[in-house]
C-alpha cells in the first residue's frame, strides 16, 4: 500500500504554492525529519527569501527552473538545480524568479551523516551542489524525477535512493546519536557538560564528534533548537507577549531571546511577523 499524499495549497502576499506532503517509510522515519515535499510555487518578478536555521539538512532538487543559493551565509547565490544544505546558525537567502517546481527532503543530522557518507563540519553553513556529491548519479536521480508525472512516483524513486545509501553506510556513533536526540527532546536546555558526564566523554571529545558526525558544536546546535521553539511557537499563533515567549522557550529574558532571534534571522520577531512567507521571510 502506497503512503497516503496530502495536499496543501495556499494564496498569500502574491504568492501561489501547492504543495504534496508523504511521510518517509517506517524504516527510514528515525532519518527524515519532515514528510517529504513536492512544492510548486508562482510568484511575481525576482522573490529573495530568508530561511532561518531549524537544526535540519534539506536536500532540495529543483524540476524546472535553478533557484539561486549562496555557498556560504553572506556570499552572492549562485544558481543550483539540486543541492543539499548543511546545518547553518544564522539564516540563509535563496533568489528565485517567477514559477518554481521542486522536491525537499528534509534530513536529522545523522540521516544527513549516513546519507553523504562523510563528515558533517564540511556542509556547515554551506549549500553543496548534489552533482559535487554524487557525480553523474545526481543528475540522472533529476531526470528520472522530472520524468515522471505523478509526486507519489518522484517520492518513489527518490526514497530508494535514499534507502539504498543508509542501508550500506557505516553507523552514527551511538553516543553522539544519544546525544542529539537529549539535545533535541529538550530543544537545547540540556547542558553541554552533563551531556558529556552521561556519556562519559570529555567535552572536548564531545565537541570534536558532534562537528564529524552532526556539523557544529553541540553549544551552538542547542541554540538553534531553543530558537526553533521560539519560532514554532510564533506559528501555531500562540497569544504569547514576548517575555512570555522568552521564558517559555528557556531564554534568560526577553532581550536575550530577541538578540538570538535577530541572528538567526535578521529581524525582531515582529518584523518576522510581518514579513513571512509560507516557506521564507520576505526580503
Amino acid at each position: 500500500m502506497h503512503p497516503e499524499i496530502t495536499v496543501e495549497r495556499r494564496d498569500e502576499q502574491g504568492v501561489r504554492s501547492e504543495n504534496h506532503f508523504q511521510r518517509a517509510e517506517p524504516r527510514l522515519r528515525p532519518f527524515i525529519s519532515r514528510p517529504y515535499a513536492g512544492y510548486s510555487i508562482s510568484t511575481q518578478g525576482v522573490s529573495r527569501r530568508r530561511h532561518p536555521p531549524t537544526g535540519i539538512v534539506p536536500m532540495i532538487i529543483l524540476l524546472g527552473d535553478e533557484l539561486g543559493v549562496p555557498e556560504e551565509h553572506g556570499g552572492t547565490a549562485v544558481p543550483r538545480r539540486s543541492f543539499i544544505a548543511g546545518l547553518h546558525d544564522s539564516y540563509a537567502t535563496t533568489v528565485s524568479e517567477g514559477d518554481q517546481v521542486g522536491m525537499q527532503i528534509d534530513f536529522t543530522p545523522i540521516g544527513a551523516y549516513l546519507f553523504l557518507q562523510r563528515p558533517m563540519s564540511e556542509l556547515a553553513n554551506r549549500s553543496v551542489e548534489l552533482e559535487d556529491i554524487f557525480g553523474k548519479q545526481a543528475n540522472e536521480l533529476r531526470e528520472r524525477l522530472i520524468a515522471k508525472e505523478s509526486w507519489q512516483g518522484r517520492f518513489a524513486i527518490a526514497e530508494a535512493f535514499i534507502a539504498e545509501r543508509i542501508s550500506h553506510a557505516r553507523p552514527a556513533s551511538p553516543a553522539v546519536a544519544w546525544a542529539w536526540g537529549r539535545l533535541q527532546a529538550s530543544t537545547g536546555s540540556v547542558g553541554i557538560g552533563q551531556l558529556a558526564a552521561e556519556i562519559g566523554w570529555s567535552r572536548k571529545h564531545l565537541i570534536a564528534q558532534f562537528r564529524e558526525q552532526i556539523g557544529m558544536a553541540p553549544k551552538t546546535l542547542a541554540r538553534v533548537l531553543r530558537f526553533k521553539q521560539a519560532l514554532e511557537t510564533i506559528e501555531s499563533g500562540a497569544e504569547l507577549h514576548w517575555s512570555e515567549m522568552a521564558v517559555r522557550c528557556g531564554y534568560y529574558d526577553q532581550a536575550h531571546f530577541i538578540r538570538d532571534f535577530r541572528e538567526f534571522t535578521g529581524v525582531t520577531p515582529g518584523e518576522y511577523l510581518t514579513r513571512r512567507l509560507p516557506d521564507g521571510l520576505e526580503d
